[in-house]
Formats: C-alpha cells, structure tokens, sequence
C-alpha cells in the first residue's frame, strides 16, 4: 500500500471515495492474511501517517519520503529493502550484494549495451569520414547513408595494410583499380566473389541491394597488436555516388 499525506486523510474522512473503499476491501480480508501480506510505502508521507483502522496493526513500513533540503532521495536501497521484503528474504542483508557493486554491474551493463547498439555504429550522411575500431562493432559492420542509398560496410583482418571487405550485407564489392577496368564505370569493378582486399590508398566499390554505388576510400589500416594493445581499425571515407 502507497500512503501519502493525501491517502490517509481521503481513507480517514471521505468514505465514498476510491481511497475509502479500497481500504475497507483490504481491511475485510487483513485478519485472514499472514503478517507479511501487507507493507506500506510512505511517499510524501514524513510522519508516516497511517488510515486510523490500520494504525493499531502496525504494518511493515518502507520509507520513500524524499528530503530535498538536504540532498536525501529515495533510491536503490529502498529498493532493495522492498525486494527483499518481497522475496521473503531476512531483513538483514551483510551478507548480500553491496548497493556499491550492483551500481558498478549496472553501469557496466549500460556500457556494454551502448557498445552493442547498432545507433553506435552509424552515420547517415551521404558523404562522410571516420575512424572504424571494427572489432568493437557487431557483427564488425558500420552503416552510413540512408534509404535506398544506405551501405553496409563489413570487414575483418588481412595484412598489415590490407583488409577484407565482405558483400554480404549489401549486394557487391570491388576495389577500384583503373587498369582492369575504365574509372568511370564503377560496376566494372565489382567482384563475382564475397570478398575483396582493397589496400591503404586503395578505394573500394559498393553496390548495395538497390542498385546504388557507392566509393570508399582506404585511408589507413591498423592491425591488432599486444604491446601494447590496439584494437583493429581502418580510417575510411565515403562517397555515395547520387544518380545511378
């Protein structure tokens, strides 16, 4: 039961309200109820005031009053104290989680669930520049664009200035090497296979499952190292090539 100021006088002296008649509901059935069946929250509630009919049963109370003056909010160990009582677990929790450790588990949580999310790994310019540490992106994919002009890039290790660069979540890719193909006809230089390996310096070609094009210039490649430690990445920029 949440109890305010307001509950309380509403359940005392307006006995046609919702309050009323939710506490004769409850007091109807309280005698048959074990002691635990009923705790009380106090919220705005400093003297915790009870309705009169309760008073003399002296329920088990949990305070979430807030004191503003003096920076004291309700918060995690009230929470607690609640799951505890509702779980039917003792009262005294030594030998339980530490508030300071769940906040800790909590915020790694919330660290790696910004990590994972897809939002992270996500640019929808048309043109646009950035630096890509792939093995912290899922599925190592970083997406840019948008509609039907939206590309997917995805990559792995090659060699020390290499990467491979997958078609999978888009429809084709290439590398952009003139003298196979003439410079002006992108499509010319898409591969029949999954992969390519397009080099530092080198730009890619992209076809997404559309139909559109799109170039990604390699500006750099980093391979992982131990010492010290650097995760993969590449620095790439990209061009979608409008009106194809």
């Amino acid at each position: 039961m949440i109890v305010d100021d307001n509950y309380t006088d509403r359940a005392d002296n307006v006995p046609g309200s919702g309050v009323a008649i939710e506490n004769r509901w409850i007091a109807e059935v309280l005698s048959d109820k074990p002691a635990t069946w009923l705790t009380v929250l106090f919220k705005d509630n400093p003297r915790h005031r009870l309705p009169a009919w309760l008073a003399g049963t002296k329920p088990k109370g949990l305070s979430f009053n807030a004191h503003p003056d003096v920076g004291d909010f309700p918060g995690s160990e009230q929470l607690q104290e609640l799951w505890r009582w509702l779980e039917d677990l003792p009262a005294n929790d030594d030998h339980a989680t530490t508030i300071a450790t769940l906040r800790e588990r909590s915020a790694r949580l919330e660290r790696h669930a910004l990590q994972s999310s897809t939002a992270l790994w996500r640019d929808p310019s048309l043109n646009g520049r950035t630096h890509f540490e792939y093995n912290k992106a899922p599925h190592s994919e970083f997406t840019f664009g948008f509609g039907e002009q939206e590309f997917t890039l995805h990559v792995s290790e090659c060699d020390s200035d290499s990467i491979y660069l997958y078609k999978d979540p888009i429809k084709a890719v290439g590398v952009l090497r003139p003298e196979s193909a003439p410079e002006d006809d992108l499509e010319a230089h898409l591969s029949p296979g999954r992969t390519v390996e397009p080099r530092k310096g080198e730009t890619a070609v992209l076809m997404n499952k559309y139909g559109a094009l799109c170039l990604v210039d390699i500006l750099s490649v980093q391979r992982s190292s131990s010492m010290p430690y650097a995760p993969p990445s590449i620095d790439f920029q990209w061009h979608v090539v409008t009106g194809t």
